[in-house]
């Protein structure tokens, strides 16, 4: 499936009872507008009430929630992010993500590229249980492989939630993510959980150095893709240039594909 050359329309309304460094979702919004370690399209985790735009060059494109790669090619990603403010208890926010892919190929014509555009609405809360509860709700539009035809398009809806926990040497955040996954023509319509627990935290012997690791398994109830589950480990090294300015190296890989490594740039206004 695919599906990374899509305008990503992410609607996202997920809940994610996360922690605040939570890493982003499925295959195509696996670079949804949240923003975390490198899994979903991620990158470091952005203070909420501030705009962004992270820029990065990638060695490949995987859809990990699928276990494939949608190119070997390497590209760069643009994704600038816009919040939105306060609506129903929720902070909305949006984002486009963007992927130009060096393939030999016109933009817009093959799986290399994609265009992702993104809502994303998140609450935070406290239990008896959990002190830092998350729920993010999210809905997405992919522009893929043919821009100028629908029928390639994808759209995805997810309810992530989670909660945080602090270790004191880490702080681990798993959460539970159910997608839905709409073909809009060529494409099918999936199924999906994504179950994962981010470790993030700062590296004492290094300035202002940060780690993320998430571990995270994906299963594909509907299967159209061929891999029923799949397991897709990321993990990310970043540091505060300033209180605005992140850069950051990381890579990710699945249980049915080569790794992918990259590396970017945030900032934050």
């Amino acid at each position: 499936m695919t599906m990374r050359n899509l305008t990503k329309l992410t609607l996202s309304i997920g809940l994610t009872l996360l922690s605040s460094q939570g890493i982003t979702g499925i295959a195509f919004a696996d670079e949804s507008s949240s923003q975390g370690a490198p899994t979903d399209n991620a990158s470091p985790a952005t203070p909420a009430d501030l705009n962004s735009w992270t820029g990065k060059v990638m060695s490949k494109y995987l859809l990990k929630d699928y276990g494939i790669a949608a190119s070997d090619k390497p590209g760069v990603v643009s994704d600038p992010l816009v919040q939105l403010g306060d609506f129903a208890g929720f902070k909305w926010n949006s984002d486009w993500w963007s992927r130009y892919g060096f393939d030999g190929h016109p933009y817009g014509t093959t799986y290399a590229s994609e265009n992702d555009l993104t809502l994303t609405g998140d609450k935070q809360f406290h239990t008896s249980f959990c002190k830092k509860a998350n729920l993010e709700v999210a809905g997405s539009y992919y522009m893929l492989a043919n821009f100028g035809s629908l029928k390639d398009d994808v759209m995805e809806f997810y309810v992530d939630a989670g909660c945080s926990f602090d270790l004191g040497f880490t702080t681990v955040s798993p959460s539970i993510r159910p997608m839905q996954v709409v073909g809009l023509g060529k494409l099918p319509s999936d199924t999906l959980v994504r179950l994962r627990a981010p470790f993030t935290g700062k590296i004492p012997f290094l300035w202002n150095a940060h780690y993320a690791l998430e571990p995270s398994v994906t299963f594909n109830v509907t299967d159209h893709a061929g891999h029923a589950v799949t397991f897709r480990p990321t993990g990310s090294l970043s540091w505060d240039l300033t209180d605005r300015v992140n850069v950051f190296v990381g890579g990710e890989t699945t249980s049915h594909t080569k790794p992918e490594f990259e590396a970017g740039i945030v900032i934050k206004f």
